[in-house]
């Protein structure tokens, strides 16, 4: 019979992972703060309702860091493609 336990917490960190994208990393931080926000908003307990704030604070930090990231990265790469149309036409003589 094979065994259905779901596998320790120590192979599971010990196994590499892939980077995550931009796109994939935005998500989950969405998620978090979702998550972080309805604790906040439906917990009767203090203790959870202040960890829930400064899990948000730091969430929502993270995630303007990424969204400042990811608009770079789309900036960048529209420079790099313009450059790159600019360096072919240069060599072709029409420049």
């Amino acid at each position: 019979m094979a065994d259905s336990a779901p596998p320790s917490l120590d192979r599971v960190r010990k196994r590499p992972r892939k980077a995550l994208d931009l796109p994939t990393l935005t998500r989950i931080m969405s998620l978090a703060i979702l998550s972080a926000e309805e604790v906040l908003l439906t917990s009767p307990n203090a203790e959870a309702c202040l960890k829930a704030v400064h899990a948000l604070s730091t969430a929502i930090g993270a995630y303007g860091k990424l969204l400042e990231v990811s608009t770079f990265e789309a900036r960048l790469q529209a420079l790099e493609q313009r450059l790159s149309l600019d360096e072919r036409t240069s060599r072709n003589g029409r420049y």
